[in-house]
């Protein structure tokens, strides 16, 4: 009797299966498939129902509750001893969704500094004045040089500086 499986396995995985194929879990349509009294599917269809509420949704979430059986003792007769993991999240062991997760988190600071970084810099656009005073200065400084030069190319483009020059070579 090893291979067999029992009720509550029956019930989790056709109660997966119902879901999987986006149809109501009902007490009737289960039963019709594992058989068992009213009550005893009521109750592993209320137990399934609770544990997919606390779980995180993972894949193959079918195989954990098949260990969750297998932990169990088997000669038990009474379902009504609370489940030591029922009411806590269960976490995915596996490293791909481990490291899904972790980029994913990565990603979103790395998201968050950009736009706050963007966000103080149209601030100290608008309001130049409330620059820390050292930058103000090297700001000032660079101001300067770019106004110099400026200045130097437009007078060497004025056609008074081209006369200027012409007139200095004749004398």
């Amino acid at each position: 009797m090893e291979g067999e499986k029992t009720l509550k396995e029956k019930v989790f995985e056709v109660c997966d299966y119902l879901e999987s194929l986006g149809e109501k879990v009902t007490r009737d349509k289960v039963r019709e498939q594992t058989g068992g009294s009213d009550r005893e599917v009521s109750r592993c269809i209320n137990e399934w129902k609770a544990n997919k509420e606390t779980a995180i949704t993972v894949a193959g979430s079918s195989e954990l509750s098949e260990q969750e059986e297998q932990k169990s003792p088997v000669g038990r007769g009474d379902d009504s001893v609370p489940n030591p993991v029922q009411g806590k999240a269960v976490y995915s062991n596996a490293a791909q969704n481990d490291l899904m997760e972790i980029t994913l988190r990565g990603a979103e600071r790395a998201a968050a500094l950009m736009a706050g970084e963007e966000a103080m810099v149209m601030h100290f656009l608008e309001n130049p004045d409330k620059l820390p005073p050292e930058l103000l200065s090297k700001v000032e400084a660079v101001r300067k040089r770019t106004q110099e030069v400026r200045q130097r190319r437009s007078e060497q483009y004025d056609p008074e500086y081209f006369a200027q020059l012409a007139i200095a070579q004749f004398q």
